[in-house]
C-alpha cells in the first residue's frame, strides 16, 4: 500500500534511515515494486516533536525522586514492540509496588487475559489517546522494549514516542540498537 500511495506525491520522506533503506532495498529486489514506483526516491526527514502540542509543568517534576512508582508503555500492539516484556516487568518481584499505564492506539485488553489479577489491578489501560491527553507523574518511567529480532535488516533511529516522554520530563529505558 504505501509503495501505491507513493505514486500520488511529487516528494517522499521517511523518518528515519532504516525506512529509507528498507525503501531501497525493496525497490531493488522485488521486480513489482519496482515497476510500480517509477524508481522514486526517498528522503529522510528525522523524528521530531511538535512542542507547542507539549503542556510540560516542570514543577511538577521537580521534586521527583528515584524511586520508579509507575511505568509507561506508549505503543502500538505489535509483536516486535515489546509488550511482553512490559507486561514481564510489571510481574516481577522487583516492582510488585510499581503500576503500569498501557497507552495503546486499540484496546489493549485481549492481551491482558492471561495476566494474573494481582498484577492485573495494577495496569491502567488508555486506549486511543495522544500522549498529550495523558497526566504523567514523578516517578514515571517510559519503557521502550523493542526487539526488531534477529532477522531484521534496519534498525530504526529512537522513536518518537521516546522524544515525546523526553518533553514530558519522563525518562526512558530503551533497548540498545533494537535487541
Amino acid at each position: 500500500r504505501r509503495v501505491f500511495y507513493s505514486q500520488f506525491t511529487d516528494i517522499l520522506f521517511s523518518y528515519s534511515e532504516a525506512v529509507k533503506e528498507d525503501w531501497d532495498y525493496r525497490g531493488k529486489h522485488n521486480p513489482f515494486i519496482w515497476l510500480i514506483s517509477n524508481n522514486k526516491n526517498i528522503s529522510v526527514c528525522r523524528n521530531g516533536v511538535y512542542l507547542p502540542r507539549i503542556d510540560f509543568n516542570q514543577s511538577q517534576f521537580s521534586n521527583s525522586t528515584n524511586k520508579i512508582k509507575r511505568f509507561v508503555f506508549v505503543n502500538r500492539l505489535t509483536a516486535w514492540k515489546g509488550l511482553p516484556v512490559a507486561l514481564k516487568i510489571i510481574e516481577s518481584k522487583e516492582f510488585s509496588s510499581a503500576s503500569l499505564l498501557l497507552v495503546t492506539p486499540d484496546d489493549p485488553n485481549r492481551y491482558l487475559v492471561d495476566v494474573n489479577p494481582e498484577v492485573r489491578d495494577r495496569i491502567l489501560t488508555v486506549a486511543g489517546k495522544s500522549v498529550s491527553q495523558i497526566d504523567f507523574y514523578p516517578g514515571d518511567l517510559h519503557i521502550y522494549p523493542a526487539s526488531y529480532g534477529p532477522s531484521s535488516r534496519y534498525i530504526e533511529s529512537i522513536s518518537i514516542n521516546v522524544l515525546e516522554m523526553a518533553c514530558f520530563g519522563v525518562k526512558s529505558f530503551v533497548t540498545k540498537n533494537g535487541v
